[in-house]
């Protein structure tokens, strides 16, 4: 994207002449305020699809849209989240299959299940999901509290 650009202001090349004039506010936010966001409006549907391939383009044609940026920009900063989750919890993707594995632990020993229906165990089997947990806090510790 251009950061840099030309601010070309003539109100007497124009028709209106001084009727033209800009307000000092809007002439130094033009010269020196931010850039609005540009936010693409590409939707990529089946006509589009198929106007494309009809005139011989291929896929590598969106690589060259606005919309491709941005979602690569979203990729880029949400792969920076998931490094700083992951470096914060200490143990990388082993942390984080902890924290899913305590997490389905955790809805067991709740009695939740799929399709909201109640689940009772059997003080055997709520003994044994109870040591799991244990364990899993055990080894993990704090950490999994963060993912």
């Amino acid at each position: 994207m251009d950061e840099l650009g030309f601010v070309i202001y003539a109100p007497l090349l124009s028709v209106a002449g001084l009727r033209n004039l800009c307000k000092p506010h809007d002439l130094k936010t033009m010269l020196v305020g931010r850039m609005p966001r540009a936010v693409s409006k590409l939707k990529v549907d089946r006509p589009f699809i198929l106007r494309h391939l009809n005139r011989g383009y291929g896929p590598e044609v969106l690589d060259k849209t606005l919309q491709h940026f941005q979602l690569g920009r979203q990729c880029a900063q949400l792969e920076k989240e998931i490094a700083g989750l992951t470096e914060a919890c200490g143990g990388g993707a082993e942390a984080v299959a902890a924290a899913e594995r305590k997490s389905a632990l955790m809805s067991k020993l709740k009695g939740e299940a799929i399709g909201g229906m109640a689940i009772k165990l059997d003080p055997k089997t709520r003994k044994k999901i109870q040591k799991e947990l244990d364990e899993i806090e055990r080894v993990h510790g704090a950490k999994l509290d963060g993912v």
